[in-house]
């Protein structure tokens, strides 16, 4: 029988392990973060606007070439075109903008669940009894501590925003393929 060494193998004590219950471990990191629901809803309506934006940017696309292949002149052509460059430089800016936002609202709110998190940490930490820590490494327990809390941290920084952008981006695409070519689609 193979003996369990401190950390190492496949039934090592305090391995990585999948959540059981998924939905409920995010809805605990998410309280991390829920602390100012009103910053929540201006990353989400950054994350709305930027995702709208991007598609309207592509989608502006279409009208300027269908007009540059057209009937008329060249002057026309030109001046057509500068105006809807500008027009697609000014929608891609605000995207850009509502990106910035929203990462940089994210990085404060998570940066601040981190530091709640490991707060709450470091006091159940205090009051464990000392035989807990002749047990366990202290190695392990310092990357539970550190690399742990960061990775939670990038996990609220980027994922939920991600999975949020992607959703309204898929969305988006579907719905504008649709009112295109019912057809071709």
């Amino acid at each position: 029988m193979a003996e369990n060494r401190g950390g190492h193998g496949p039934g090592a004590r305090g391995g990585y392990q999948k959540p059981k219950d998924a939905k409920r471990t995010m809805l605990r990191l998410m309280k991390y973060i829920s602390g100012r629901k009103w910053l929540l809803v201006i990353v989400f309506l950054c994350v709305i606007s930027s995702s709208i934006a991007s598609i309207a940017g592509t989608y502006l696309i279409r009208p300027v070439l269908n007009e540059l292949v057209g009937a008329g002149t060249l002057s026309d052509k030109l001046g057509y075109l500068a105006k809807m460059l500008a027009v697609m430089a000014a929608v891609f800016l605000f995207g850009a903008v509502c990106t910035y936002a929203q990462s940089a609202i994210m990085a404060q709110l998570a940066h601040r669940g981190t530091n709640k998190l490991r707060g709450e940490l470091f006091d159940k930490m205090q009051d464990l009894p000392l035989s807990f820590y002749d047990k366990h490494p202290h190695g392990e327990l310092m990357s539970r501590f550190s690399n742990d809390a960061d990775n939670v941290q990038l996990a609220l920084e980027q994922s939920v925003v991600q999975l949020f952008s992607s959703a309204i981006t898929f969305i988006g695409v579907v719905a504008m393929m649709l009112y295109i070519s019912p057809v071709l689609f």
